[in-house]
């Protein structure tokens, strides 16, 4: 008798730790509804996606760089971008802003022959992505 009531404990005690992750789901399900950005701040960018030139490139620069609306909206977009880790997640934000062409002619630091990818506007918002 007392090992069965020690299992229908053991059995409470799962239910109630995927009960708690079924809330704590739900919860992030929720602030994502919330994150949702403003669709007008936002299209015009996203139509522009993926980046094929270096052009449409410093455009979208020159919007995240005098727009902190539109910024903020990009942001809240990329948040909504999925993986199952973080290298995932960033070579999936990669590969829906960016075309294999255009990052070509980046590098991280830069180079003699390539461009600095961290000092882009997008860069930034991207790795703001996951500080904020």
């Amino acid at each position: 008798m007392l090992e069965r009531i020690v299992g229908i404990e053991i059995c409470q005690k799962e239910i109630l730790e995927k009960l708690n992750h079924l809330q704590n789901t739900l919860d992030h399900i929720r602030n994502i509804g919330q994150a949702r950005p403003n669709t007008n701040e936002i299209t015009d960018i996203i139509k522009s996606f993926p980046l094929k030139t270096q052009l449409s490139l410093n455009s979208l620069e020159d919007i995240l760089s005098v727009n902190p609306i539109k910024r903020a909206a990009l942001v809240a977009h990329l948040r909504l971008t999925g993986g199952t880790h973080l290298m995932n997640f960033i070579r999936n934000i990669m590969r829906s802003v960016f075309t294999d062409d255009c990052l070509s002619l980046f590098c991280w630091n830069g180079s003699d022959v390539k461009k600095s990818f961290q000092t882009l506007e997008i860069a930034k918002v991207i790795i703001g992505k996951y500080l904020c």
